[in-house]
């Protein structure tokens, strides 16, 4: 399926070229649809960035677009599409000018207003719902809005493997441990832990299925694991004992190019961060590390140290 995409950008300064992307419109000729969405949040980065910002001209062409096509809207139930960021709305092109690709492409050489449109870029795509949300999360959503998947959701074998060998040990960690962002100084966004415990020093640690999702949402766990354990590591390493953080996987075959390069990157930040990548093959060794050091729960370790 052949599709195209433009961004819709606040450009504070157009002789200085300097965007802020807000939306996104997505078309394919084949259905004919169009999807489209704008960021709250980002329009809100857009007024922090900005505090002169004329915020009602960007809700403006927000809420003309989405005037626009509400006629049109379709009802989407597919559950591909993200429960958190909600479904895009869906309408016949033929019927709005201004989604049209053609004056898409006449509005993106106009660059006089602070609302802009890129040129549209093709893309081609089996399933164009899934490439909405992929372009969407790339080039337009504000970290608030990305979300790590969930095991329920999002099936992980190397999750199920590493949780088999960890109930072995239950009562000496916590499983599934939710670190909040307002409870720790430096974590940009909270998530959950696959365990966490405290023997003098932290023991912390995570699974990514490398196989079992793409490489965009293994690349954004990751960002947001390492930031994680660096804040843990500046909360919590005050006596001199450096924590122990794992990220458990597998690797993949060499013959998947494109993954065992990611892969390969991976590598690469370990030996630059705080962190040790553990086959899962071997998670029975983490379990016996914790029984045989004496680790406790990090939740109670918090409670006597407060």
């Amino acid at each position: 399926m052949k599709c195209s995409f433009s961004l819709v950008r606040y450009c504070h300064n157009p002789l200085r070229g300097e965007y802020v992307n807000f939306g996104l419109l997505m078309h394919t000729d084949e259905s004919p649809t169009i999807l489209s969405r704008f960021s709250t949040e980002r329009i809100q980065r857009i007024r922090r960035l900005y505090p002169d910002v004329d915020e009602s001209l960007i809700k403006l062409v927000a809420k003309g677009i989405d005037s626009a096509i509400k006629p049109f809207k379709e009802q989407e139930t597919s559950s591909k599409l993200s429960p958190l960021l909600g479904p895009p709305l869906s309408i016949d092109k033929t019927k709005i000018r201004l989604l049209d690709p053609g004056y898409l492409e006449y509005l993106s050489r106009y660059h006089n207003g602070l609302v802009q449109f890129s040129a549209p870029q093709p893309i081609a795509t089996d399933d164009i719902h899934k490439e909405f949300e992929r372009v969407y999360n790339m080039f337009v959503a504000d970290p608030d809005e990305l979300a790590l998947p969930k095991e329920k959701e999002l099936p992980n074998t190397i999750y199920q493997r590493l949780r088999s060998e960890l109930k072995k040990v239950e009562k000496r960690l916590d499983l599934d441990y939710e670190l909040k962002r307002d409870s720790i100084h430096g974590l940009i966004k909270g998530t959950t832990v696959d365990f966490i415990g405290y023997n003098g020093r932290l023991v912390c640690g995570k699974s990514i299925d490398l196989e079992g999702q793409s490489i965009e949402t293994s690349a954004q766990s990751l960002t947001i694991l390492i930031q994680v354990f660096d804040a843990l590591k500046m909360n919590f390493e005050t006596n001199g004992k450096p924590g122990k953080y794992y990220i458990v996987t597998k690797a993949p075959d060499s013959k998947q190019k494109k993954l065992y390069q990611f892969w390969m990157n991976i590598l690469y930040w370990k030996e630059k961060g705080n962190f040790s990548i553990f086959d899962v093959d071997g998670s029975y060794e983490i379990a016996q590390y914790v029984e045989k050091q004496g680790v406790i729960p990090f939740s109670e370790w918090l409670k006597k140290k407060n």
